[in-house]
């Protein structure tokens, strides 16, 4: 696979040369005293307002093969298309992104973090609430508020997805719930309870709450 990077450097020289050459379109045929011309239509307006057309001659052979002429003609048209088309293709594609460790919402912008952050082409995004980053996609992606368009049978993400972070939400409350008693119930065993039972079950409830502190 072709590096983007490169890729794109090039694509950008292939413009300056197309920039640079003498517009379009261009044609090639036969002339009766020069062989096969390339040509160029030209407009011009003189000082008195008359428009007149013409052709001004870009150069003339006896050698060239008229399919290659051709070519030559049609690449002054063939490759801005080409370069546009290609250009497009190469630009990041939007999509509605979560953080996978925090589920916070991704959009890409500056934040205190990142202040001068002009957003050019990527992979890998920091997720600003919690700075985890990772890759969605092998091809440069842009977070976005929400998609432009919508299929008719496509549901909400963005709802979906705080839905999903409500339920992880009520799930975690209910686990430090559950916890607190456990810990309750440990310290009003401990003096008659087994020891080696107190002592696993502690270090068991001990584990689990340093996990959710460490979770955002």
């Amino acid at each position: 696979m072709t590096d983007t990077t490169a890729l794109i450097a090039r694509l950008g020289e292939i413009e300056q040369r197309a920039n640079a050459a003498t517009p379009g379109p261009w044609a090639f045929k036969e002339h009766a005293n020069r062989g096969f011309i390339l040509s160029q239509h030209v407009r011009h307006v003189n000082a008195d307002g008359v428009t007149w057309h013409g052709v001004a001659y870009l150069a003339a052979t006896n050698d060239c093969d008229e399919r290659d002429g051709e070519f030559i003609a049609n690449a002054r048209t063939d490759i801005p298309f080409l370069t546009a088309a290609l250009r497009d293709s190469l630009a990041p594609i939007d999509m509605v992104l979560f953080c996978p460790k925090c589920g916070v919402q991704h959009i890409d912008a500056p934040d205190e973090r990142t202040p001068d952050w002009t957003n050019p082409p990527h992979k890998s995004h920091l997720c600003h609430g919690c700075g985890f980053i990772w890759r969605p996609a092998d091809v440069p992606t842009n977070g976005v508020a929400a998609t432009k368009t919508k299929g008719s049978r496509d549901g909400d993400a963005i709802a979906a997805a705080a839905a999903s972070l409500a339920r992880e939400a009520a799930m975690r409350e209910a686990l430090v719930d559950a916890l607190t008693f456990a810990e309750h119930e440990l310290r009003l065993r401990e003096p008659s309870g087994h020891p080696e039972y107190i002592a696993y079950a502690s270090k068991a409830v001990n584990s689990i709450r340093a996990a959710l502190e460490q979770t955002p």
